[in-house]
């Protein structure tokens, strides 16, 4: 062991003596955050890693939870015991070392899968220099560790509480880039991933996770934008950070939903990198490119997968393996590298992920090897059948017979365990392969001794071979399908080949036996085969020439019969009605039946087919982790076939709770989980666009099918006992569309007119908002809310145009209405009060401003206009008597008193309009009657003198009643104006507070847009405040110059730069050693005396650090000489220790 590393066993002498002698009173003191560390390939209980007592390697050992077996995964990357001894990658050699902890050696590590792979380190150059491709090993007989190559073997695997359960990995590009110059990086400045020399660190590490995103740095993820730009973003869930793993190392975009509703298909792009600056961008697919070819071991295709054997090997140790030095393929023990992972292609092969190589039968029709895959060969076509069954279609000879070698199947050897062909046997768990790769079971229709063929859009008896022409599937929808294309047939015509639609034309049924085949819509017709070799339609009669037999057909009869018909039946309701409608929900109460009465058979094979049958049928995958939802599906939801099949089944099996529900949940999780991800991702971006109208079209159906899919999430989430994220668009759907619905009959009945049923559906919008979870939960809520109240984010200064009709049905009438039934105390309604009140406020100072200066003008009839003749009533808003008319009539007589009524809270401003009205009616009632009462010269001359003596005495009585109504009315006009002044006075000072709550609410949403860079403004924010107020204002502008310049510099920093960064770092680790832990402890009191002399400095501070730093190298020098002493005094006694213990301790 090299020298330094012994060094660094005496670098915390006092630990190691006391972890010796807790060793020696048989006592055990284990670090909290540490546990066991087991390996998969040794019997349990006997398999922890184990540091022997002062030796420089760790072995697998009997599990005793001594401080020498208890490990942990630290942040920096260490793999360290209680007794701070760490794993080291050896210089030379692949014996894995132990030596005291110290991270600026080869001591760092990350975990793949429960795979312990190295990081890279830097040599003396300052070069990196990473080993990729090796694993901590404990596949030694006397369970030493050491290095191998990865194969992902349970000796391989690791397992405790202090490893996290990740499966992370280095990303490389094909090329140009030489090897280990081609690893995908994360520039955390600029955002963006590019190719960097290799080195595993947390900014190079991937994982490509079960919602399809490649994430780096735990919560950061690689985002693609419409202009095929690609960065690094925080992680969001939504469809621009979805990516696919080809089998080919293309990596490929899932495609978005557009702004105008329409999904966006990127199939033919593909990750790319620049050749110019090698950064990843989107670029068109070229297959053979190989800056598109991506390498991971993180990068799995979904469409591969193990294959594994029922028996006689244990799991774990049972899958199939590509041995490329002999180009066999065996039976070996599971560790998922490229060569166990396989792919059953569109041309009916067995693939393996290693080199393009392919299952191939040879001439003896008894062994199998690996051969590169080619097109129409039929020695590489392969079917499966659904008991697990994996048999050759056939090939045709080199003298033209067809070799149909049927009742033959591929098994595994007893010997060796290698793959060959035998004679079919039910009952042999050697000829059984699972895998979600051999999901797809094709083969050829027989029909006589030729097989069913398609000749352009025609089908026809042709001799048989190998050609996909012949290779037919039975999908679980009932489809024939050949090379892509489904046999449809219409009214009598001969049958044909056309794209596949899903039409009740395309639906066939096989007989009894699989013998005949008819349309399912006219099951009295069968296909023919002619005298020649066409194939048509006629009436059954049971002849030879009407009967056709294939594997395609197993699901037809047996255990799974009743099921398929019932299942066949839902998906003919689903395509014709394009709803949950009554046909489709008791088509799916079938399926439930049926299901149920399978599941639960006495017969453990006939429940597992159909419980296979059942998930296939709905899912498409017999495992929840391999279930995805077609992207297509997750944006036009409501009328998919997935959909309604779904949903109905899950419907129909929360009403029976029986055995159908329990097996269909886990996938009724995934399924709703992504689509509520997809969905709440296109409602975030049309409430970014802050038009209320967008929303109000998604609500009502004229922008996409949210209305549909919103009433079919009722349905299911009122009936099903599950907790389900949509459930959750389904509460959008609600609110969204009771306030369109609100804002719709308001527009209808007006103010003045509001129903009851109108005022209930109110109340309703007021309760969905405030009841419901998300208001404290989901800031999209409450942005949606107010959206639709205010018709904007927030409510800003609105024109005197838009105050003028406030309470008019397409302004802000259904905003005050809804607020009428919030309540007081309502806590979910606390956001969007101040807008209400800024409203308020505005509308209020509007008012009173017109009617002051109406006032102050003495044009009374100018007044009695405004206060009597509303908006509503007068084909345009124009002058009235030089006055704007308005709405004021309505606010205040059908408005103010829904909204005032609540005494339990503080009134709105507008409250006092009502108030203010009732007394000017007054006035005007005053005034009026003084008009209607004036005596003109005519009347007086018809009448006689005493009368006239009479009508002057009344003139002056009414004068002086008059003269009183206008002191009055001038004291009231008095006492108006100084209360309006000082109630401008407020309304200033509020509509100032409410700005500022405005300037706020602004902040907050850049706070929801932005959240990590304000986070990290508010922390800049907090230390200069700290450094403010130690400092003071001299040193903090210093301090902030020195800021702005690391700032400036950062963003220039390149790789190399940080390069240097890291060697510094690396020097003061090394300086930190040998100084030694006294030293160390020294340093950092000096540090925190010079800390509080920094706290109390002035303009002198400059010369009293030198003083120190004087001093201090002084004490260190001193330390140094005297810890040195020390050390070699406390080594003997430990050594003396180590010895007894050594003496002591038979392990």
């Amino acid at each position: 062991m090299p020298g330094a590393a012994v060094h660094s066993r005496k670098a915390l002498p006092w630990r190691l003596g006391f972890a010796t002698l807790v060793a020696l009173s048989s006592t055990t003191t284990v670090l909290a955050a540490t546990g066991l560390l087991k390996n998969g390939a040794w019997a349990d209980g006997k398999n922890c890693v184990d540091q022997p007592w002062g030796d420089d390697y760790a072995y697998i050992y009997e599990c005793h939870g001594k401080n020498n077996q208890q490990w942990e995964l630290t942040d920096d990357g260490l793999i360290r015991n209680a007794e701070d001894y760490c794993f080291e990658l050896p210089a030379e050699g692949d014996s894995l070392l132990i030596a005291r902890c110290d991270a600026s050696r080869r001591q760092r590590w990350f975990i793949s899968d429960g795979q312990i792979k190295p990081e890279g380190f830097r040599e003396s150059t300052g070069e990196w220099t990473m080993r990729r491709g090796v694993c901590v090993d404990a596949s030694q007989p006397d369970g030493r560790l050491v290095m191998h190559g990865c194969h992902g073997g349970p000796n391989q695997r690791f397992a405790g509480d202090g490893l996290p359960m990740v499966s992370e990995d280095i990303m490389q590009v094909l090329g140009p880039w030489e090897d280990g110059g081609n690893c995908v990086d994360y520039d955390f400045h600029l955002h963006v991933a590019y190719l960097y020399v290799c080195h595993g660190r947390a900014n190079q590490r991937w994982s490509f996770t079960a919602k399809d995103e490649l994430r780096v740095e735990g919560d950061k993820c690689l985002e693609y934008d419409e202009d095929d730009n690609v960065s690094v973003q925080p992680c969001n869930g939504l469809a621009k950070q979805k990516w696919v793993a080809q089998s080919d190392g293309h990596v490929q975009p899932r495609g978005f939903q557009a702004a105008d509703g329409s999904f966006v298909s990127m199939d033919n792009k593909c990750l790319d990198v620049a050749l110019e600056n090698a950064r990843l961008q989107l670029w068109g697919c070229m297959p053979d490119q190989p800056n598109q070819k991506f390498l991971s071991d993180v990068l799995k295709p979904k469409t591969q997968d193990l294959i594994t054997v029922d028996g006689p090997w244990p799991a774990g140790a049972n899958c199939v393996d590509y041995n490329y030095a002999t180009n066999e393929a065996y039976v070996y023990a599971c560790h998922g590298r490229d060569n166990q992972l396989w792919e059953l292609t569109a041309d009916s092969q067995l693939r393996s992920s290693r080199g393009g190589m392919c299952l191939t039968l040879d001439d003896s029709e008894k062994a199998v090897r690996m051969t590169p895959c080619a097109a129409d060969v039929g020695e590489q076509q392969w079917r499966v059948t659904r008991d697990g069954s994996v048999q050759p279609m056939g090939y045709r000879a080199s003298g033209g017979s067809w070799h149909a070698l049927a009742g033959k199947c591929l098994a595994a050897t007893n010997g060796n365990g290698v793959l060959a062909l035998a004679k079919c046997d039910a009952a042999s768990p050697q000829q059984k392969f699972r895998s979600r790769a051999l999901s797809h079971q094709r083969d050829h229709v027989y029909t006589g001794k030729k097989c069913l063929a398609a000749e352009g859009s025609a089908i026809v008896a042709a001799s048989c071979a190998s050609d996909r022409a012949q290779v037919w599937e039975f999908t679980l929808s009932s489809e024939l399908r050949v090379d892509g294309r489904c046999l449809a047939v219409r009214a009598d015509s001969a049958p044909t080949l056309a794209a596949c639609d899903g039409r009740p034309e395309q639906k066939w049924k096989p007989g009894t036996n699989s013998s005949t085949i008819s349309p399912r819509a006219t099951s009295n017709r069968c296909l023919t085969r002619t005298d020649g070799s066409a194939v048509t339609l006629a009436a059954c009669d049971g002849s030879a020439k009407q009967l056709f037999s294939s594997a395609v057909f197993a699901s037809v009869g047996g255990p799974t019969g009743q099921l398929f018909e019932s299942a066949a039946a839902l998906l003919d309701a689903a395509v014709d009605d394009k709803a949950l409608s009554a046909r489709v929900l008791a088509a799916a109460a079938a399926v439930v039946a049926e299901a149920d009465k399978a599941l639960a058979s006495s017969v453990a094979t006939d429940a597992a087919a159909a419980r296979k049958y059942l998930l296939e049928f709905l899912f498409g995958t017999v495992t929840s982790d391999d279930y995805s939802v077609p992207v297509q599906v997750l944006y036009a939801t409501a009328q998919a076939n997935e959909f309604l099949v779904v949903a109905s089944v899950l419907i129909a099996a929360a009403q029976t709770k029986g055995p159908t529900l329990e097996a269909i949940s886990p996938f009724v999780h995934v399924f709703s989980d992504q689509l509520y991800s997809a969905r709440r991702e296109v409602l975030w971006n049309r409430v970014l666009l802050e038009n209320a109208a967008i929303l109000e079209a998604s609500a009502d159906g004229s922008l996409d099918d949210f209305d549909l899919l919103g009433g079919s999430l009722v349905a299911v989430c009122r009936s099903v006992p599950l907790d389900l994220s949509m459930c959750v668009l389904a509460e959008f759907f609600q609110l969204m569309d009771q306030f369109t619905t609100l804002r719709q009959r308001l527009l209808v009945e007006g103010a003045s007119a509001m129903s009851d049923r109108t005022l209930a559906l109110a109340k309703a919008v007021a309760k969905q908002f405030s009841s419901s979870p998300l208001a404290s939960s989901d800031p999209l809520w409450t942005r949606v809310m107010t959206l639709f109240m205010f018709r904007a984010p927030f409510i800003d200064v609105l024109p005197d145009t838009a105050v003028a009709r406030a309470s008019a049905p397409d302004a802000f009438l259904p905003t005050l209405l809804v607020y009428s039934f919030f309540g007081a105390k309502n806590a979910a309604a606390a956001p969007l009060e101040a807008q209400v009140r800024f409203l308020s406020d505005q509308i209020t100072s509007f008012h009173y401003a017109k009617l002051l200066e109406m006032a102050e003008a003495r044009d009374m009839e100018a007044l009695d206009d405004y206060m009597t003749t509303a908006v509503s009533a007068l084909p345009l808003i124009a002058p009235i008597n030089n006055f704007t008319s308005s709405d004021f009539p309505i606010l205040v007589e059908f408005v103010t008193p829904r909204v005032c009524d609540d005494l339990t809270r503080a009134p709105l401003s507008l409250c006092q309009l009502e108030i203010f009205h009732r007394g000017l009616q007054s006035v005007l009632r005053f005034e009026r009657q003084r008009r209607d009462d004036v005596v003109t010269l005519d009347d007086v001359l018809e009448v006689d003198v005493r009368k006239k003596l009479d009508v002057i005495d009344q003139e002056k009585k009414q004068y002086e009643i008059i003269s009183t109504l206008q002191t009055v009315a001038n004291k009231i006009g008095s006492t108006i104006h100084g209360e309006m002044a000082a109630l401008k006075k407020q309304l200033a000072e509020s509509t100032a507070r409410i700005r500022e709550d405005i300037a706020r609410t602004r902040d907050s949403l850049r706070d929801a847009l932005q959240a990590v860079g304000q986070q990290l403004l508010d922390t800049i924010d907090d230390n200069t405040r700290v450094l403010y107020n130690e400092i003071g204002v001299k040193a903090a502008a210093i301090r902030g110059d020195i800021y702005a310049s690391t700032q400036f510099l950062s963003q220039r920093l390149d790789d190399k730069g940080r390069e240097i960064l890291g060697a510094i770092e690396d020097s003061k680790q090394q300086l930190k050693y040998q100084i030694g832990a006294e030293a160390e402890r020294t340093r950092q009191t000096i540090d925190a005396r010079t800390s509080e002399l920094k706290a109390h400095m002035s303009g002198e501070a400059s010369g009293l650090r030198q003083y120190i730093d004087v001093k201090t190298n002084q004490v260190i020098g001193v330390v140094r000489e005297e810890g040195q002493s020390t050390r070699v005094f406390i080594d003997q006694k430990t050594s003396q220790i180590i010895n007894v213990v050594r003496d002591e301790t038979p392990h």
